[in-house]
């Protein structure tokens, strides 16, 4: 199973469950969420930037696709 790390998205995902089926999707094609928690609020672009590089520095989440 590969990991992936999700990066919260410029707006924000107004129901819970719509963020837990994309979740199960992820899932369903073999992929771990490594951070699966619902985001309440949006991060400012500080967070974001310091979420894109938590991604990129942890040697476990997958870098591309082969």
């Amino acid at each position: 199973m590969k990991n992936v790390f999700i990066i919260t998205p410029s707006y924000l995902i107004r129901k819970k469950r719509d963020f837990a089926a994309g979740l199960r999707q992820l899932s369903a094609l073999g992929f771990n969420v490594v951070n699966p928690q619902f985001p309440e609020t949006l991060p400012s672009p500080r967070e974001k930037a310091e979420q894109l590089h938590a991604a990129f520095a942890d040697p476990d989440i997958v870098k591309g696709f082969s």
